[in-house]
């Protein structure tokens, strides 16, 4: 082979070279397009399911939905372009991320904050409000009631972060949740039954032992009876001074 023949046989493996280095960098922008519009397609189904799934759950969203502006018939279009011509989709007029790609993730966030929200009012609503931490202090003080107090305390932890943890979008996991939600609401019930049987007078009682103002006769007859009846009476001992 004489100098010249190898000189070609180099320019043709470099123009093959050339080539098939264009191909692959093309075909890296055609796999970058697709995962980003793969990702923007299955961020907007998961915000879609989560609001129809909610609904279908009886758990309003609203009737103020974000509407699609048009994505559908842009969607259409750029089918139709890329069917015409695949690498209009890679340079597309308007550009794809202004057109399409961030207003549909921008409609997908408004979905999720919108599904995020019925699902926290829906879980605080479910279990309703709590006493207040103040009334919680004074009735840990007596002994026989400190494990219940705990506990719903424990049971408000529980419930915040339920509520802060919207579920998947599908039908299994929502319905797990609304278990969740129905089992601590019931467990809250319970043990507010036996909190919330305390009387006013003896809370304000109790009030005035722990900041030391109570006097002997705030002991009276009906606080001294409830003590009594509850086994609290030797709770509390008489200091002078």
């Amino acid at each position: 082979m004489t100098l010249l023949d190898r000189s070609k046989d180099i320019l043709k493996r470099l123009k093959s070279f050339d080539t098939a280095k264009a191909a692959a960098k093309e075909a890296s922008a055609y796999r970058t397009r697709a995962a980003q519009l793969t990702a923007t397609a299955a961020q907007l189904d998961r915000a879609t399911s989560l609001n129809r799934v909610l609904e279908n759950c009886h758990i309003s969203v609203g009737n103020n939905a974000p509407t699609n502006r048009g994505f559908a018939e842009r969607a259409a279009k750029l089918k139709e372009e890329f069917s015409k011509d695949p690498k209009s989709i890679l340079q597309p007029r308007p550009p794809l991320e202004q057109s399409f790609v961030g207003p549909v993730n921008a409609l997908s966030a408004q979905l999720l904050d919108r599904a995020a929200g019925a699902w926290k009012k829906h879980v605080e609503d479910s279990l309703g409000a709590s006493p207040e931490e103040l009334l919680l202090k004074v009735l840990e003080r007596l002994g026989k009631l400190t494990p219940d107090v705990r506990k719903l305390r424990d049971l408000q932890e529980q419930g915040t972060r339920l509520a802060d943890i919207v579920p998947a979008s599908d039908i299994a996991a929502v319905q797990k949740a609304l278990d969740e939600v129905i089992a601590l609401r019931d467990e809250k019930a319970r043990i507010l039954s036996k909190i919330e049987g305390v009387p006013p007078y003896v809370i304000t009682f109790i009030q005035q032992t722990i900041s030391r103002q109570a006097r002997l006769s705030d002991l009276d007859a009906a606080v001294q009876e409830w003590l009594r009846k509850e086994d609290l009476l030797d709770a509390f001992h008489v200091v002078l001074g």
